[in-house]
């Protein structure tokens, strides 16, 4: 039987900034696979090879929508850091 590695299919985080936050993606690694912005809206997702995921970027604006209708009992969930400089180049 061949080995079949259990992978995640994506990784989602909320951005403060999604504009800026893609092409961090990008420049690290990390390349555009779909960018909804042209279309009017807030997100994209970008391939991460190493891990066999998708990484999705969505606005923090839209996330006490997603609060309300799928996770009402949560807590606020914090953005990614992508602008610390000690996290890459």
């Amino acid at each position: 039987m061949a080995w079949n590695p259990v992978r995640a299919g994506t990784l989602g985080y909320w951005s403060k900034d999604v504009m800026a936050d893609k092409q961090r993606l990008a420049d690290r690694g990390a390349p555009i696979k779909f960018d909804s912005c042209p279309y009017g809206r807030s997100f994209t997702y970008h391939r991460l090879d190493s891990i066999g995921a998708r990484i999705e970027l969505v606005d923090l604006t839209v996330q006490p929508g997603f609060r309300d209708t799928w996770a009402q009992d949560t807590a606020t969930m914090p953005p990614l850091g992508l602008d610390d400089p000690a996290v890459g180049p």
